[in-house]
């Protein structure tokens, strides 16, 4: 017999199980069956149908489910001493299913358990024709992603390993299946070590799994949660009533505005989804178009469905109310840099409006809150998270404006100009009292008519005095708001002219020397400097303290600086016609700035602070791109210089603390568009070298919308580039093959778990086969697999021709 899991690996795995998709809250089997898993209905008892199952057979075969020995028929053994494959191992858990329903006396058709994939499937290997080992599904039919109810992975042996692999198969089939299907509110899984089973919950918040029990012989807890998964709802298993899938794989979704009327729209594509991350906003932005019956009435509109936090107020609302507040002086004008709210609300999962879509809670003072008390509005989630427990609401909006963001735009003219735009619409929200909080290259939205639009006000709130956390894009954040300090208060004291002039007197070295060989210098400046600070005085409560980093409008036009500069240093500037212009192609330098200035904080700091670091980088730029970035570097200048006067009054900066920086921005902007250059050069993303690619392979940032080339030489038309997809190869006219990541999508090194934190002992890399001429793994002479030191492999993908393996190191 095949012992238990040890203690040493039960103990480490006791509170948390970590995995990239999130960590995992270890919670006890009782209180799971519970509160967690879908009720059973009111004459399904557990107790009793393992009662009949002891005392009566299966119908089919005549012998009881359960052996004399108290095991499930099909189990004698436990599954790491068998020899055969883990689906045929577990093959009789569809009998196992199909006796609870008998012994159950539910006379409705329940769910069936079915086989998933007759291959072992690694935990990313993820798509339409990788289903999970088994699955809950109605019909005979073929099953898809979207038929799955509920599913489990499953592994004949229990090992440490071996159990964080299936959590690995699990966290990334339930992110998968939510990622697909645009229904999914939440997830109901389970996985099987061995003899050992866990229940798995997940959500946009949180991920749940049960402490193991043996599901051979501790009958109860199984008989429970299949009961639950036959026979629950489609909505009770995660399922969105209000939206509905056709068979053309179109969505029919229903928005109930608030104070208006209730209305259908049919999605046509899906533009942009940010559900890389499992625990996260998850952003659809869909292009539909509203439909009565069955009829498509109207222009196209843009529906976005996101789960928000209830502590903020709804976009809808936070741009109405901003757009009332505005000074009357800015005339119409000003409303035309937002787009237009046709509809928007909270999503409810009934008719009445009482159920409020949100993420559940689960806490030891009220564990069935969320199911026997549903909250009605989002006042009822601030009072149930008093505790400070995490949760999110279902939120949706319509938009009457079709645009496209200003990743997809790649003319240069257009670019700027849009930038000019944008400093208005951010001037309107600063005069009105509000601060954007998050402005981007994928909230700067372009209409056909060149008009750009500034979206995704779900972060915009009034200005107020409060420490701000970290909120906003990453690489486009205030240098301020990311680091957590102010960058440009002056020093508590003045330093003396006489130590200033002993300073430049002196070098470190000399200083150092002086120090170690007793020699007095004349006007010593570390005894001058030490005399300068006053001595400590007691504490004083009343004393004048530095308040800690608030959000204001410098922080917003920093953050529109930051995107200006990413399309400069991260994009090459190409000319339509060769005979006429040139093509600047990035060097080596500028790809390295460019790495730096996005994956680096403290180099962001530096290129911000310091004139001469910021200067030093532009000066190997190209003549058009060097050109732009002095432009740049002037609204630096007066980016600093306006933080220096703001910094030395803290206490007192309000809406108006930017001045006339508004109109320096836009003068600079339109300075830029009278380039000649300007108006009918394009940008496309920088090309790497195959060797900068080696050197920046494993845990090193490549920025967005790079693409690479394996010989780094070779014709770099501007129409190979410009046609690329996400993670798509392409085979330009020289022959030469290139991979591109979209500027939307993560970064190639982070595998889909760019929003989550490291998980402890296991580090996901991505080791691209075609660049180092090696293999993770190899075979030797007599097909033993050889492994490098402290390496597993968990896959090897391809993508449209292109190997590469994921590897975990442990």
């Amino acid at each position: 017999m095949s012992s238990r899991p040890s203690s040493s690996d039960s103990e480490s795995l006791d509170q948390v199980i970590s995995t990239p998709h999130g960590a995992a809250m270890v919670i006890p089997v009782k209180f799971f069956l519970d509160h967690v898993i879908p009720p059973l209905l009111p004459n399904s008892d557990p107790a009793r149908v393992v009662n009949a199952l002891l005392r009566t057979g299966k119908r089919s075969s005549g012998r009881k489910p359960i052996s004399l020995q108290g095991r499930w028929r099909g189990f004698a053994q436990n599954p790491a001493d068998s020899h055969h494959p883990p689906q045929k191992v577990y093959s009789h858990l569809g009998d196992i299913v199909q006796a609870i329903h008998e012994a159950s006396g539910v006379e409705h058709l329940p769910m069936l358990l079915r086989q998933g994939s007759p291959c072992k499937m690694y935990w990313c290997d993820r798509d339409e024709d990788s289903l999970p080992d088994v699955h809950f599904s109605h019909g005979n039919s073929v099953q898809k992603w979207t038929d799955i109810a509920v599913f489990g992975e499953l592994c004949t042996t229990d090992r440490r390993q071996d159990i964080l692999e299936n959590a690995l198969k699990v966290t990334a089939s339930m992110h998968h299946c939510m990622q697909k299907d645009a229904r999914r509110r939440f997830m109901h899984a389970f996985t099987i070590n061995n003899f050992s089973m866990r229940l798995w919950f997940c959500d946009r918040t949180q991920i749940l799994v049960s402490e193991p029990f043996d599901f051979i012989t501790d009958h109860c807890p199984v008989v429970h949660f299949f009961l639950s998964a036959m026979y629950a709802s489609p909505s009770e298993l995660g399922l969105d009533p209000t939206v509905t899938l056709l068979e053309d794989g179109r969505y029919d979704i229903i928005l109930r505005s608030h104070g208006g009327p209730t209305e259908t729209y049919r999605t046509l594509e899906l533009p942009y989804f940010s559900g890389s991350a499992l625990l996260s906003k998850a952003s659809r932005i869909w292009k539909a178009v509203k439909v009565q019956g069955d009829k498509e009435l109207g222009d196209p509109i843009v529906l976005k469905d996101v789960w928000v936090n209830p502590d903020r107020d709804s976009e809808g609302t936070v741009l109405a109310n901003f757009l009332a507040e505005r000074p009357q002086d800015l005339g119409q004008d000003s409303r035309a840099f937002f787009p237009t709210v046709e509809g928007h609300g909270d999503v409810y999962l009934d008719d009445k409006c009482s159920v409020l879509d949100c993420t559940r809670v689960f806490t030891s003072t009220d564990p069935t809150a969320a199911r026997e008390h549903p909250a009605t509005c989002r006042a009822d989630l601030e009072r149930a998270d008093a505790g400070g427990s995490p949760r999110r609401v279902h939120y949706r909006i319509v938009f009457k404006e079709c645009c496209k963001t200003l990743y997809d735009e790649t003319s240069l003219s257009k670019i700027y100009r849009a930038f000019s735009q944008i400093t208005r619409a951010l001037q309107t929200m600063h005069q009105a009292g509000w601060v954007h909080r998050d402005v981007s290259p994928g909230n700067i939205l372009l209409r056909d008519d060149g008009t750009a639009l500034l979206s995704d006000l779900e972060l915009a709130k009034r200005m107020d005095s409060e420490r701000q956390r970290r909120v906003g894009t990453a690489g486009f954040i205030a240098v301020e708001i990311d680091q957590q300090h102010h960058l440009f208060t002056p020093l508590p004291v003045d330093l003396p002219p006489r130590l200033t002039k002993s300073l430049r007197k002196y070098t470190l070295k000399e200083m150092l020397e002086a120090k170690r060989t007793g020699v007095e210098l004349e006007d010593d400046p570390i005894k001058l400097l030490m005399a300068s600070f006053p001595r400590p005085r007691p504490f004083d409560p009343k004393a004048r303290k530095i308040p800690g980093v608030c959000y204001h409008p410098l922080h917003d036009l920093e953050s529109l600086w930051w995107v200006a500069v990413w399309f400069l240093m991260t994009k090459e500037v190409v000319h339509p016609d060769p005979d006429e212009g040139e093509t600047f192609v990035a060097s080596k330098a500028q790809r390295k700035f460019a790495k730096d200035l996005f994956g680096d904080p403290s180099t962001r700091r530096n290129a911000l602070v310091d004139h001469y670091k910021f200067m030093d980088q532009i000066e190997g730029l190209p003549r058009i791109p060097q050109n732009l970035a002095m432009a740049l570097n002037v609204l630096r200048e007066f980016l600093v210089e306006k933080y220096h006067v703001v910094d030395t009054e803290l206490e007192t900066i309000g809406n108006g603390c930017a001045g006339d920086l508004y109109d320096k921005f836009c003068e600079v902007f339109e300075a830029i568009l009278k380039v000649p250059e300007a108006e009918v050069c394009t940008l496309r993303p920088i090309t790497y070298t195959r060797e900068e690619i080696r050197a920046l392979r494993a845990f090193h940032y490549i920025p967005l919308g790079a693409s690479e080339t394996e010989s780094g030489k070779g014709n770099r038309s501007s129409a190979d580039d410009s046609e690329t997809d996400d993670d798509a190869t392409s085979q330009s006219s020289t022959g030469t093959t290139k991979v591109t990541s979209s500027q939307q999508s993560t970064p190639i090194n982070q595998v889909d778990c760019s929003d989550t934190p490291p998980t402890p002992g296991l580090t996901i890399a991505l080791l691209w086969s075609v660049f180092t001429g090696q293999s993770a793994r190899g075979r030797g002479p007599r097909g033993h697999v050889h492994r490098r030191p402290k390496m597993r492999l968990i896959t090897r993908q391809t993508l449209r021709g292109r190997k590469f393996n994921v590897v975990a190191y442990i």
